[in-house]
């Protein structure tokens, strides 16, 4: 069935590449893949009009604050749905708070909502962090407690993981969100087949880098914020780096915290055996994957379900990550971030496989995810929910 779906988010990955922005365009091209109707409605992108189509993807692109909450994103989203898409709209797909503006008053849309975590639990990591500006951030996060009572909305919540499912079903979310409303969990997925080991790009990249045929390369993918852990990483590999002159690490990716990353890199001699990438196009990242033997990630931050650990899963990259974030299903080196010494122990027990296919469960895959989606869809048409 052919249906028209409306996705609402303030960001996109031609706002900036985040694992939210990820899943979302990633799905949305799924959904218009498998021959439904896909509409982005979405703040400013440069110059980009409401005309504009990417990858079978219609964009919607308002003139509001490009990537961000405002109070004329929330008056132009709801008057642009009104308009332009609430008659012949079939699901609207809010990520996160994308729509809590629109009015469901003569539409036959249902509603569903995408969450990728909660407002406690971003003041809980906030908390956590030990900085001040942080802290004084984390009150902004109480105070969206009471904005997300707005989820009421909806006809059905979806988490990206079984974390976030978690913290939604204890208070205080448990009271936001209320009892009535259906939840699930619908988790994250990545294309195994975009993110599949190449072998030719393995030895491409790592000649490019200076690598030996012999080096052990552990690579980390994310945003360079502090809550991820970055810093937390690379002492670890500082530690394994000094009995292992084979070892290097590879960090791809930019962010507020790049600077200090690279004194820390400078300050303490590690600069022969760090390679910083800064940001790279998405498509490039499967390639520099390849190129690696190990993925790393000590994120600090209670994460809904990162694409990071996905996609490094994908390339068949052994990985080693934060216990927050670890699942069963991951098949992954579950460690404590703060734990230098313990860090620095697994990345030198553990070493390339020797046979580089996908580590992904058939549930952490794109299509999977998307079907799921679709499914949902037709049982809330159907009033099965």
């Amino acid at each position: 069935m052919r249906r028209k779906i409306v996705i609402v988010t303030r960001s996109t990955p031609l706002h900036r590449l985040g694992g939210m922005e990820v899943v979302l365009w990633d799905l949305a091209k799924e959904f218009a893949r498998l021959g439904q109707d896909v509409t982005v409605l979405t703040t400013s992108i440069g110059r980009t009009d409401a005309s504009t189509s990417v990858s079978g993807v219609k964009l919607a692109c308002l003139p509001s604050s490009s990537g961000k909450y405002s109070i004329k994103w929330w008056i132009l989203s709801r008057r642009f749905f009104r308009e332009k898409l609430a008659k012949d709209t079939d699901v609207v797909l809010s990520v996160s708070a994308g729509a809590f503006a629109l009015s469901r008053r003569n539409s036959k849309a249902a509603f569903v909502a995408q969450l990728h975590g909660t407002a406690w639990g971003e003041f809980l990591s906030k908390l956590r962090q030990r900085r001040l500006v942080p802290w004084l951030t984390s009150m902004r996060n109480l105070g969206w407690l009471l904005r997300d009572f707005r989820y009421r909305m909806f006809d059905v919540l979806t988490f990206v993981g079984p974390a976030v499912f978690e913290e939604a079903s204890r208070a205080p979310m448990s009271t936001v969100f209320g009892g009535d409303i259906s939840k699930r969990v619908i988790t994250n997925g990545v294309s195994e087949e975009q993110f599949a080991f190449d072998s030719a790009q393995r030895l491409r990249i790592r000649r490019e880098l200076g690598y030996g045929d012999n080096d052990k390369v552990v690579v980390w993918s994310s945003r360079l914020h502090y809550q991820k852990g970055v810093l937390e990483g690379l002492r670890a590999f500082q530690i394994a780096a000094k009995t292992d002159g084979k070892l290097k690490m590879l960090i791809i990716g930019d962010g507020p915290e790049k600077i200090s990353l690279e004194r820390f890199v400078a300050d303490n001699n590690l600069s022969a055996v760090v390679t910083m990438t800064g940001r790279i196009p998405r498509d490039n990242l499967p390639g520099y994957l390849s190129a690696a033997d190990l993925f790393l990630f000590t994120t600090k931050r209670v994460e809904g379900l990162p694409m990071n650990v996905l996609e490094a899963l994908a390339n068949g990259l052994p990985a080693i990550v934060s216990n927050s974030i670890n699942h069963p299903d991951f098949g992954a080196i579950g460690v404590e971030p703060d734990d230098s010494a313990g860090v620095a122990r697994r990345i030198s027990e553990n070493g390339p496989r020797e046979s580089r296919t996908s580590a992904l469960k058939e549930q952490y895959t794109l299509e999977f995810s998307a079907n799921e989606y679709l499914r949902l869809f037709s049982n809330i048409s159907a009033g099965a929910m």
